[in-house]
């Protein structure tokens, strides 16, 4: 199968909510899901780190269920009690940490700002690497141009745009060329931070020779 074919299997609801659809249904730091996305159909829900805009637990409860699986940073072991959940449906992970559930390999990667006073190092704070359905999608989390994630060789990179917090356009696309996935999606944008026509930026500093597939809708 064709990474084309992937592409279907992906949504993003807003900055970083990601939804893909595949063997098992994955979830990323959902947020503002829309009434009609309250499918409670998530296998695994990925929480990179708690600040508002990826950690919403009325978003959470839209997307999850009793059998729904949540991996987090283990500084956020007071979200299990937010959620109410026990300790058969959490899993508290640390940057570099390995994990296979329901056939899926999840790598821990740490997701911080080198230069930034946002997203420190010693926070813990993660993105996901996870290999599913014969591919890997890398899902950054909120950081900058870090060794850790330069390193990453994912099929399907999910990497910030919106400057301030995360890498800007430029910077991302750096970024991305570093990694060189076979394709891109640009998220964290548009809305909570970043203008909308950022992506344009990101396009114009990417080139072509990497896919860009646009999922954020305005």
């Amino acid at each position: 199968m064709g990474i084309e074919a992937f592409a279907e299997r992906i949504s993003v609801s807003e900055q970083s909510s990601i939804r893909y659809a595949g063997s098992s249904v994955l979830y990323f730091d959902p947020f503002r899901i829309p009434d009609a996305g309250a499918k409670h159909d998530a296998d695994l829900i990925f929480l990179t780190h708690d600040h508002f805009d990826h950690f919403s637990p009325a978003d959470i409860r839209k997307v999850s269920s009793p059998d729904t699986v949540f991996l987090m940073p283990l500084t956020m072991v007071q979200a299990k009690a937010q959620l109410g959940l026990d300790e058969d449906h959490v899993i508290l992970m640390r940057p570099g940490e390995k994990r296979v559930l329901f056939d899926t390999e999840i790598v821990a990667v740490p997701a911080y700002n080198p230069a930034k006073p946002f997203h420190p190092k010693a926070n813990g704070w993660l993105g996901y690497a996870v290999s599913i359905d014969g591919i890997t999608l890398y899902v950054t989390g909120d950081c900058d141009d870090t060794p850790e994630a330069a390193e990453q060789k994912p099929d399907v990179l999910f990497v910030p745009i919106g400057g301030t917090y995360t890498t800007d356009p430029e910077q991302a696309a750096e970024l991305t060329k570093k990694i060189s996935p076979k394709a891109v999606v640009p998220t964290h944008y548009g809305t909570v931070v970043g203008t909308k026509d950022m992506i344009s930026r990101f396009r114009d500093a990417l080139g072509e020779e990497i896919p860009v597939w646009e999922k954020l809708k305005f």
